[in-house]
């Protein structure tokens, strides 16, 4: 008798620990659909076993960030607009609505039908002349610096060079942030040596939004992994830093060019108004993007965010962040680095990063300093982002 109840209590156990699995609220499949009304209005509708909790994001990319289980929908939509949909920071279900142009929300309610609750969302066309999101221009327009090339290999441990490394995530990258909607330019996308201030000059001539510089750092004593993010600063933050610094910044001696020659001392730089709000905005996309590679890949565990005088991140009028992927020096990291999958997780992770920031900075015309300062040069600066002579 006892034997056989515990053979009941078993199989009852196996038979239910699907639905414990499952006891969160999903996302019914075949449930999510977006439609656009004659008068212009927008509806979002998705479908769901039980009521979750959301919220909504406004803007160009307006997305949705659901508290549910289950994998990722697939999402009905009419031609010239599209879904996004994909697992977000801490496991949320992100959708992104790519739609033209930015989007407000109008309303929002459950409704209840046969099947189960129902999220309507209600959004409306937004004026795209006004600044949205940071950028002035329309689209959010990121740089990818993948970091040395040609007769600059960078650091090389074990046969493995950091400009191929730094080559191989920025195509990774720019195809992230283009599924998400992004528009991406690149410094460089074959194995080609580039100065210093012509990066930043491409940056500059593209009216970049976001610059981001990739590489693979190396120590030469002690033992570090994970990834490490850099932002321009007149003093590094330690000598570690400037260690970097000063190896990133002699890239251009093997051309022949002396990166101290005709250089004004950042200091001077960072007097200008602009460039302070560029600097401002550099270290919170930093840290936005450090919170999300700790959830993924994870970050360097000392001092993930750093600062010291990076003459690729001149550009007085973008925020420039340097993301050090990890240290060819240490077995791990070279493997991870050289990894499809690591490089698809730390690529989402980047991305994740820049749209809390953006999100975060919805109606704040932080550019507007910077875009000025671009048409003319008429406060000072030249094209390669340098203090021009009057």
């Amino acid at each position: 008798m006892g034997k056989s109840f515990r053979c009941f209590a078993v199989t009852a156990m196996l038979c239910l620990w699907p639905l414990v699995l499952a006891a969160g609220p999903q996302v019914r499949p075949g449930s999510v659909t977006l439609t656009e009304s004659f008068f212009g209005l927008i509806r979002l509708e998705i479908g769901l076993t039980d009521r979750a909790g959301y919220r909504v994001t406004g803007g160009r990319f307006a997305r949705v960030d659901l508290s549910v289980d289950g994998g990722v929908p697939k999402v009905s939509a009419p031609a010239g607009m599209s879904v996004v949909a994909r697992r977000g920071p801490e496991g949320k279900l992100r959708m992104v609505l790519r739609t033209g142009t930015s989007l407000a929300l109008l309303r929002s309610s459950y409704q209840a039908t046969a099947n189960g609750p129902v999220l309507l969302l209600e959004f409306t066309r937004q004026d795209d002349s006004k600044p949205q999101h940071y950028s002035d221009e329309g689209d959010f327009l990121v740089m990818l610096d993948p970091g040395h090339g040609g007769i600059d290999p960078g650091a090389v441990r074990a046969g493995v060079s950091e400009k191929d490394i730094a080559l191989k995530f920025a195509g990774v990258l720019a195809e992230t942030l283009r599924d998400a909607g992004y528009s991406v330019a690149m410094t460089r996308k074959t194995d080609v040596f580039l100065r210093l201030d012509a990066r930043v000059s491409a940056a500059r001539e593209a009216e970049a939004d976001l610059f981001l510089s990739l590489h693979a750092n190396t120590v030469t004593k002690g033992v570090a992994s994970g990834p490490t993010l850099y932002v321009l600063s007149g003093e590094p933050s330690d000598a570690d830093a400037a260690a970097v610094a000063e190896f990133e910044n002699s890239a251009d001696r093997l051309a022949g060019y002396d990166p101290a020659s005709g250089e004004d001392d950042v200091t001077d730089v960072l007097r200008d108004l602009a460039f302070r709000a560029a600097g401002e905005a550099s270290r919170d996309v930093a840290r936005e993007i450090i919170g999300s590679l700790s959830q993924s890949v994870g970050v360097i565990r000392s001092r993930p965010l750093r600062s010291a005088n990076f003459r690729v991140l001149k550009a007085p009028d973008i925020p420039s962040v340097l993301i050090e992927l990890g240290f060819l020096g240490h077995a791990g990291d070279r493997a991870r680095m050289q990894d499809p999958d690591w490089q698809a997780l730390a690529a989402t992770a980047v991305r994740d990063g820049v749209e809390e920031w953006r999100a975060a900075v919805t109606g704040r015309n932080i550019a507007s300093a910077g875009r000025e300062a671009r048409k003319g040069d008429r406060r000072g600066f030249d094209p390669s982002g340098r203090t021009a002579v009057d």
